[in-house]
């Protein structure tokens, strides 16, 4: 018998496209007999061939661009879905945190959901009293104690479902992505109680973008890529795949966008050529060649966030006259798009639109053309990194401050004869 508490043995899960399609619409299409090939649902294989284990006292990362199957994974390993393939042994019944609310009843206070989840948890009533004072003072929810859990925010359902979960006093812990909602303090106080599972022999398995706290708080992380494992080892290395897969599944986003232009031969860089990932405040650059056969008026670029698509930035660029008048040739040009990422750490998606001067820009007539990871502490918070001027002094001291750098973007749209348009963006 394996002396891991998680062996992970090619797994592979499937899902059906159409599974959500009307059952009497598609009835009544198979009576008819009509639309019979649209009618069958093809798999979607979410995970395919994922094989790692996990020892006791190991925190386990696992990072990947979205819908690269890590919760997909987390809720195998929980048992909450079955895999198509492989196999999953776990030495003890894992405890996860995988949704925000899971296992509380919207209806009951909180002291009665603490008393509910603690058994769904697996914790006896006598433990559940014993403990209750140190969950309700771990989750920080005096005062809305008795309260309808319905009326949480999302940061005090976090708070209570890790505070239940924490006291359980798990051999398995599987977190994905819940943390992300409390402040910083009571992130860190998770980390240290997570990090004293790991010394009275544990195993964490944490699912997280922020891939400084997984570098930081996890031995070994696995990279996921398309529900494939595409790195399994430290964490600095595991970052470099995360980045590359990021910037894989951007470039190969590039795509015709209405029959109007395509984006392909993307490249991100920071100011030295270097790829990322990057931190808040650097400089970088992306570069890519568009190709039309009947060029835009004008391209759009937009810098949104990675999780719910925000727009953060966006500047017009006029595209010039085409090199040439010749019929039936598609013209080429170079994009080059220079900014410095003075915004918080996370993911970042770049997309260019265009623009055919009939109208103003549509952005369905857009292509991802990248993902940007942007790694490090945060200095504080915001959608936005300001780089502020901090002055802090006493009455016979001298200011201490900190200087923020100047931010430059400028997007350069450059034609292969060597026609040339570009916008600056200047904020000091």
């Amino acid at each position: 018998m394996s002396m891991h508490p998680i062996v992970i043995e090619n797994v592979s899960k499937a899902f059906r496209r159409r599974a959500m399609q009307n059952p009497l619409r598609a009835l009544a299409r198979r009576c008819r007999k009509r639309d019979a090939a649209a009618g069958r649902a093809e798999p979607f294989w979410a995970l395919r061939d994922v094989s790692f284990t996990a020892a006791a006292g190991e925190a386990l990362g696992i990072i990947g661009p979205n819908g690269a199957g890590k919760s997909t994974l987390l809720k195998i390993i929980a048992g909450i879905l079955r895999p198509q393939q492989g196999a999953v042994r776990l030495a003890s019944r894992a405890t996860a945190l995988i949704e925000l609310g899971a296992g509380f009843h919207g209806e009951l206070t909180g002291r009665e959901n603490i008393l509910l989840n603690a058994r769904i948890l697996g914790m006896s009533r006598r433990d559940t009293r014993r403990k209750f004072d140190d969950i309700v003072a771990f989750a920080e929810i005096g005062e809305f104690l008795d309260t309808p859990v319905k009326r949480y925010s999302n940061g005090m359902f976090a708070r209570l479902g890790f505070a239940i979960a924490i006291h359980v006093e798990p051999r398995i812990l599987l977190v994905d992505e819940v943390l992300s909602v409390g402040d910083r303090a009571f992130r860190a106080k998770c980390m240290e109680r997570m990090n004293e599972l790991l010394r009275a022999g544990a195993t964490v398995v944490f699912v997280s973008h922020d891939v400084d706290a997984v570098q930081r708080f996890c031995q070994r992380t696995l990279v996921l890529d398309a529900g494939r494992a595409a790195f399994l080892g430290p964490g600095a290395a595991a970052v470099r795949a995360y980045f590359d897969a990021c910037q894989a599944a951007g470039a190969s986003a590039a795509r015709r966008t209405a029959d109007l232009a395509t984006f392909d031969q993307v490249r991100v860089a920071d100011a030295e050529g270097r790829g990322g990932p990057f931190r808040p405040g650097d400089a970088a650059r992306l570069e890519c060649r568009a190709t039309w056969d009947d060029p835009p008026a004008a391209i759009r670029l937009t810098v949104a966030r990675g999780d719910d698509r925000l727009p953060l930035f966006h500047v017009d660029a006029a595209v010039p006259p085409p090199a040439t008048t010749q019929r039936g040739r598609a013209d080429r040009m170079n994009v080059r798009f220079e900014f410095r990422l003075n915004v918080p750490p996370g993911e970042y998606v770049v997309t260019l639109s265009t623009q055919d001067g009939r109208q103003s820009v549509d952005e369905s007539c857009s292509a991802d053309v990248a993902r940007l990871i942007v790694a490090g502490v945060p200095e504080g918070t915001g959608l936005v990194h300001v780089e502020p001027r901090i002055y802090v002094t006493g009455d016979s001291q001298s200011p201490s401050s900190r200087t923020p750098r100047r931010a430059i973007s400028e997007i350069t749209v450059q034609t292969a004869k060597g026609a040339r348009a570009s916008m600056p963006c200047r904020a000091d």
